[in-house]
């Protein structure tokens, strides 16, 4: 990541007017938490740009923040969605500002260490789940820094986060995934998040399709949209622009990715069907 000059406080305050909607930036500012959290992360994150990414109205660097503002705004709002609030919709607004920070770090021990004396375990114990070292061993699974197991590639890595249960961390993941989509004008970049994408959705969807209740008439006609509009349903509908446009975008991968997650869980054709059918409406919109 390329470093630069710093820019002036007015400046960063132009691009958080210019990149966050009105309301989470006032939610920013109402909680001391949250306020401080963006403090830390301003710090931890000053001096970097973002590589690629240039905003055509100023013709210049993107500040790095600017990245995890913008998945954090998604995250609260598809949060605020399956009712996750209070301390744990703050401590998931945390883990979403801070989710490049270890990766990005010189020295990632003390930065890990740093985060779990600030924040406390939780929500270090989310970053830590987000954070991805491309040819590194990849400390995931506990909080012992010393303790390693490694990826084998970015793909393996979306779809570990993809299967958690705590649904704060493949919104979060998600929402990192569309602003880089959407932000980074590289082919091979984005083949990277497709195909991630792709794999995950497919392991997602196998339990659904070799269910004893796949051939009931409506969980049929589902799967087979699914399937027939696969894998179009990533990217479909549009550009994407901003915040607003970003939220429909991820909140439709998370409407499907939460209804083939509760058919895998279904214990009777009811149940299947039900499960079902936000997809098939999410889908049938596209």
């Amino acid at each position: 990541m390329p470093r630069v000059k710093d820019k002036s406080k007015k400046d960063l305050s132009k691009w958080m007017d210019k990149s966050l909607p009105e309301s989470f930036r006032a939610k920013l500012k109402k909680e001391p938490l949250l306020e401080g959290a963006l403090n830390q992360a301003l710090e931890s994150y000053k001096g970097k740009y973002r590589k690629r990414e240039r905003d055509p109205s100023f013709r210049e660097a993107v500040p790095y923040i600017v990245h995890p503002l913008r998945v954090s705004a998604i995250a609260s709002f598809l949060l605020k969605r399956y009712d996750i609030r209070g301390e744990a919709l703050r401590k998931g607004v945390i883990a979403a500002l801070f989710h490049d920070v270890i990766e990005e770090a010189d020295d990632k021990l003390m930065m890990k260490q740093l985060l779990l004396n600030k924040y406390g375990e939780e929500v270090a114990l989310l970053i830590h789940k987000l954070s991805y070292y491309p040819n590194e061993a990849y400390p995931h699974c506990s909080l012992d820094l010393l303790t390693t197991a490694p990826y084998t590639n970015y793909t393996n890595y979306v779809h570990s986060i993809l299967t958690e249960d705590d649904l704060r961390l493949p919104i979060i993941k998600l929402a990192d995934i569309a602003d880089n989509l959407f932000s980074n004008p590289k082919e091979t970049s984005k083949r990277k998040y497709i195909l991630a994408l792709e794999h995950s959705y497919l392991c997602h969807l196998k339990p659904c399709i070799t269910s004893r209740w796949r051939n009931a008439r409506k969980a049929n006609t589902a799967l087979n949209f699914l399937l027939y509009r696969y894998p179009s349903f990533f990217i479909a509908g549009s550009r994407f622009e901003d915040v607003d446009s970003l939220k429909v975008l991820v909140g439709r991968w998370v409407t499907i990715l939460h209804a083939l997650k509760e058919c895998s869980l279904a214990k009777s054709k009811t149940q299947f069907i039900q499960a079902l059918y936000p997809l098939y409406r999410t889908l049938s919109h596209l």
